[in-house]
């Protein structure tokens, strides 16, 4: 977890699918997305955290920033996303995703606020998935929910489990790996971090394919 939770609060955690030839409206869309993506990551680790004043500093910097892109874009969208005619409603979306997460952290509700801002993880995902864009960001949300699916299936890990473990661990190898192979992951200093999420997944599937219970448990635990 302590890998994966370092990697994601890296700027470089939305880059799109495009070419260094490309320039204008749709690497300015991008660069501008990728800045606010990042003060997103800050919000969700904050809450999730339980830190009420941190949260409220965050969500509250990530709904300016996200006034910001609205302003520039809603009306004029990039080219990847021109010919999309819920560009505008998506970006209004996350804005009533925002305003709600804002809400509950004013009540105190920390954990409520986590778990709407995680709304926006798969908005995004969506928008770039019907335009067919495709960013490292899809890549690390693929194997976190891979993660913690594991995390939550094996919370007392026995010998019986052994056998679905290898197979979860086959999955996480792989999608690890496709993080690896990713063109951004050799950048902005994420290579390292991509490195050792692939290790700790790596060492949670030699655990599981030697039978090693107390290994296993550890290797979870250093997902």
């Amino acid at each position: 977890m302590r890998a994966i939770r370092t990697l994601a609060t890296g700027a470089a955690l939305l880059l799109a699918v495009a070419s260094s030839a490309q320039s204008g409206p749709f690497r300015d869309f991008e660069a501008q997305l990728r800045a606010d993506y990042a003060i997103y990551r800050e919000a969700l680790f904050a809450t999730n955290k339980g830190d009420a004043s941190a949260s409220k500093a965050r969500v509250d910097a990530f709904a300016a920033a996200w006034s910001g892109l609205t302003a520039t874009w809603k009306s004029a969208p990039p080219p990847q996303y021109a010919d999309d005619g819920k560009f505008a409603a998506t970006l209004e979306d996350v804005r009533t995703a925002i305003d709600a997460a804002r809400a509950e952290v004013a009540n105190g509700r920390l954990r409520e606020a986590h778990l709407g801002l995680e709304k926006i993880r798969d908005i995004l995902g969506d928008l770039r998935k019907r335009n067919g864009v495709r960013s490292f960001s899809d890549e690390m949300n693929e194997y976190h929910e891979a993660m913690e699916k594991a995390l939550g299936a094996y919370k007392t890990l026995d010998a019986a489990a052994l056998p679905q473990l290898r197979e979860d661990a086959a999955v996480l190898s792989y999608l690890s790996h496709r993080l690896k192979g990713a063109p951004e992951a050799g950048g902005q200093d994420v290579g390292a971090l991509v490195d050792g999420v692939a290790a700790s997944t790596e060492a949670l599937r030699k655990a599981a394919a030697a039978g090693n219970v107390e290994e296993a448990r550890q290797a979870l635990g250093n997902l």
